[in-house]
């Protein structure tokens, strides 16, 4: 990975961009951005060397276990069949990393807790993107801060008028 800073003034212009790019708008380029930053986060995560090795719908599970979950509220917000995620509960529950267990609240259903082991490898995984975010934007702390609060903000937004259909947080 590159170790490459680019500093813009504000509203300024990466001096790498064509005339056609600037002429974009503000919010098609942040658009764009974001998408970019999306499939390159998701590009070295899946290239990262963690023990055990987990696909991107195994770790996407562990990171929304911080505490234990319905397995039909997780395929909902994955947006993945239930059948995909029972697949990927029980690949998980084989590597000792999450255990199913019958909902207290309703019988039928199967609830998913982090194990000790699972709950330490979503600890590494999350510090790893963590760094993972770093590298791949070149944001010092003070501007993922900044990047982190900006977030914040148009998620609350976004989500005034609900959730959007078919994701659940």
């Amino acid at each position: 990975m590159s170790s490459r800073r680019i500093t813009l003034e504000k509203g300024g212009q990466d001096p790498g961009v064509d005339a056609k790019e600037a002429s974009i708008s503000p919010e098609i380029d942040a658009l764009i951005a974001t998408n970019l930053l999306y499939w390159k986060l998701e590009e070295q995560l899946c290239q990262s060397d963690v023990s055990p090795a987990l696909s991107k719908h195994e770790r996407h599970v562990l990171l929304r276990l911080e505490q234990p979950r319905r397995m039909g509220v997780l395929a909902s917000e994955m947006q993945v069949l239930p059948s995909t995620l029972t697949m990927l509960a029980t690949s998980l529950e084989s590597a000792g990393l999450v255990r199913k267990e019958r909902d207290p609240l309703d019988k039928r259903a199967h609830l998913l807790r982090l194990t000790e082991k699972g709950a330490t490898v979503r600890v590494e995984t999350m510090a790893r993107a963590a760094c993972v975010f770093a590298e791949v934007t070149g944001l010092d702390a003070d501007e993922i801060a900044i990047f982190a609060t900006l977030a914040r903000k148009y998620k609350a937004h976004i989500l005034l008028d609900g959730i959007p259909k078919g994701l659940t947080l």
